[in-house]
């Protein structure tokens, strides 16, 4: 049972973090770039509905199983739609590094680690 409780705990933080994320960052970001954010918005509601859900279950068994669903697939389905959001979004405008910058980071600094 503890590692049940455990497991929907993590699942419920990770997504207030993306519904804050995608609420407070992604979706200002896009509309600054003058681009729908129907799909988004759609996005998080869908996370933050489901999340609803474990938090209001009292069986840590089915807690865990209705945190598994939104971790597995609810947020799953979620984060393509903020990958595509990415893809369109201009990088300047987009609040997180992109996956090029995280990939090759060493290429975006100079020798004493200064982001150039």
């Amino acid at each position: 049972i503890v590692m049940l409780n455990h497991y929907a705990s993590t699942v419920e933080m990770e997504a207030l973090c993306m519904v804050d994320v995608v609420k407070q960052q992604i979706i200002p970001a896009v509309e600054e770039a003058d681009q729908d954010t129907k799909a988004l918005v759609a996005a998080a509601k869908s996370v933050a509905d489901k999340l609803a859900k474990v938090h209001h279950e009292e069986d840590s068994f089915k807690k865990a199983a209705l945190a598994r669903e939104l971790r597995l697939d609810v947020m799953e389905a979620a984060r393509k739609v903020i990958d595509a959001a990415e893809a369109e979004c201009p990088a300047n405008l987009w609040p997180m590094s992109t996956y090029k910058e995280l990939l090759f980071l060493d290429s975006h600094q100079d020798a004493h680690g200064n982001t150039i």
